[in-house]
């Protein structure tokens, strides 16, 4: 995971910025794209060259790309083809990508230690009192919860400077004073299947394998004797003078019929800062109250029934050990009274926290969507740059130069303009049938005619046609051979009061002079067309 990105964002957030970049990083990558095929194309017409029709296309992306590929045979705009499927393939990917390998992931961090509710910090204040922990209440729950959540996350196991409820508990070297440590003696002892609890834990004490000064055992009793002997005792009396140890026997033949084996481990406390907490502890009432939970959390299984013996645990050392940290992680926790606050030095915790994680190879994704936007703007400011050197050095006169940069499609809305100025007729969106047929009239002086004819597939067509001035312009007879005629206009253009309008037929000479511009109202059902407009008649087109 050292090639990922972790970040503290929500997964959510970070997907949506991602898919927003690489939209807008590709939607750049397409308009700087079309420029360049734009340009490489008229950079070759201006050299009088031949352009095939599918280097004409402009920039394409997804479906119409491949079309193209397919009706064409070959590749659109020659090597910018190319980069149009890299830069289609890369739409693709990284849309997948971002849905799929940028989720939410635990990692091992370190947390605030929330305080709000209940929490337990050790005592940093040396007390006089003698403590009893009771395995039982809010407090024992507590560090149960935090050893058990320790134990899932792949905690430490240990005497824990604070703890509270979050199940995302996972103590480091940071929140660990020390641990208790229960190591096997290697003297096991074996007794027969009928001896009682009293001489196996007799002949331990006699073996030097348990401490004469405080001892209490217990076990389960199955109907047919006993079986999970426990037994510890401590090297201190009830009043400990200082600090002390644990000899433990733990029984490891579980069936009653079998002869009793018995394991002793030697436990001791390694925690400096707190060693003074063995001295405040009452021994005797400590591993009286304990012996039971303990000697449980060994034989977790006893309560099946006889024939369901239990699995004997890999390391009951651990087990005890692990007690024994709760039982002083209890008695070290400051009591909430002012002589031994509970202060937290450290205001976070071991834990393990969400975090979004953003593959390598989303990043990958991230660095060439980038690169390839540099490169393209990187080709479009070389292709600029020798097309203005071309302008200058080819012979061309600038009109040819300019009828190239004006009359070349490069897309398809530059081909559909093409085809419009070729054949008069502009295609608009439908609209609604006028209320009332307009009147059809004649126009003595100059007139323009304007139709809008309904079109099979349901849009509209404009067309603009303009009468002489000299003549009768039957507008009737000319849409007659139109078909249906939805909406009709005949505007006659007169002339202004300030203006005479000159007399005589058509130019001199073949001449055009300018009669006069007029603003006229530019009619059609559409809204967006009611704007003024400036129509020139020329003497020798009238």
């Amino acid at each position: 995971m050292s090639h990922h990105i972790l970040l503290r964002a929500a997964a959510a957030h970070v997907r949506v910025f991602l898919r927003i970049y690489f939209t807008l990083v590709l939607m750049l990558i397409s308009f700087v794209g079309d420029k360049c095929c734009s340009i490489w194309v008229k950079m070759k017409l201006y050299k009088h060259r031949s352009v095939p029709l599918h280097h004409m296309t402009g920039w394409l992306s997804g479906t119409g790309l491949f079309s193209a590929i397919a009706a064409f045979r070959a590749t659109p705009v020659g090597w910018l083809g190319m980069l149009m499927l890299l830069a289609s393939a890369l739409s693709l990917v990284c849309d997948l990508a971002v849905s799929a390998l940028v989720v939410t992931t635990d990692v091992v961090s370190r947390c605030h230690f929330n305080t709000t509710g209940g929490y337990s910090a050790l005592s940093d204040v040396v007390f006089d009192l003698y403590i009893n922990a009771s395995p039982t209440g809010p407090l024992y729950d507590m560090v149960m919860a935090a050893q058990a959540a320790s134990l899932s996350n792949g905690g430490i196991n240990g005497i824990y400077v604070k703890v509270n409820n979050d199940p995302k508990f996972r103590p480091d070297e940071n929140d660990v004073v020390g641990t208790w440590v229960c190591n096997a003696t290697g003297a096991q002892r074996t007794f027969p299947a009928n001896a009682s609890t009293d001489s196996v834990f007799e002949g331990l004490l006699q073996d030097g394998l348990l401490f004469n000064t405080t001892m209490y055992q217990t076990w389960d009793d199955s109907g047919s004797g006993p079986r999970g002997l426990f037994v510890w005792s401590a090297s201190e009396k009830n009043y400990p003078t200082g600090p002390w140890s644990i000899l433990a026997g733990v029984q490891t033949s579980l069936n009653t019929t079998s002869p009793k084996r018995m394991e002793t481990y030697m436990c001791s406390m390694s925690a400096p800062k707190v060693s003074w907490l063995l001295e405040r502890m009452q021994v005797s009432n400590n591993l009286e109250m304990w012996a039971a939970t303990v000697q449980s959390n060994i034989f977790p299984g006893f309560a099946a029934p006889m024939g369901n013996v239990p699995a004997f645990p890999k390391d009951p050392g651990l087990v005890i050990a692990t007690k024994l940290n709760a039982m002083t992680m209890m008695a070290g926790a400051a009591w909430g009274i002012e002589d031994y606050p509970r202060r937290i030095d450290d205001p976070t915790v071991g834990c393990i926290a969400a975090r979004t994680l953003v593959p390598w190879s989303v990043t990958a994704l991230f660095v060439l969507a980038a690169l390839l936007a540099v490169g393209m703007a990187l080709c479009l400011l070389g292709l600029t740059w020798s097309r203005r050197v071309d302008q200058k050095r080819l012979p061309n006169v600038p009109a040819y130069i300019k009828a190239v940069d004006q009359g070349t499609p490069n897309d398809l809305i530059g081909w559909m303009k093409r085809a419009t100025e070729e054949t008069g007729v502009s295609v608009v969106a439908a609209a609604p049938t006028p209320s009332k047929t307009p009147r059809i009239e004649r126009c003595i002086e100059a007139c323009l005619l304007w139709l809008h004819l309904p079109l099979p597939d349901g849009r509209w067509a404009e067309i603009w046609r303009f009468g002489p001035s000299t003549s009768t312009f039957d507008a009737a007879s000319y849409v007659g051979g139109l078909g249906k005629v939805t909406a009709l206009g005949l505007f006659c253009l007169t002339q202004p009061p300030t203006m005479p309008v000159p007399s005589g037929g058509g130019g001199r000479g073949g001449e055009s002079q300018e009669l006069l511009n007029v603003p006229l109202p530019f009619p059609s059902p559409s809204p967006s067309f009611w704007t003024q407009k400036t129509v020139s008649v020329h003497e020798a087109e009238l």
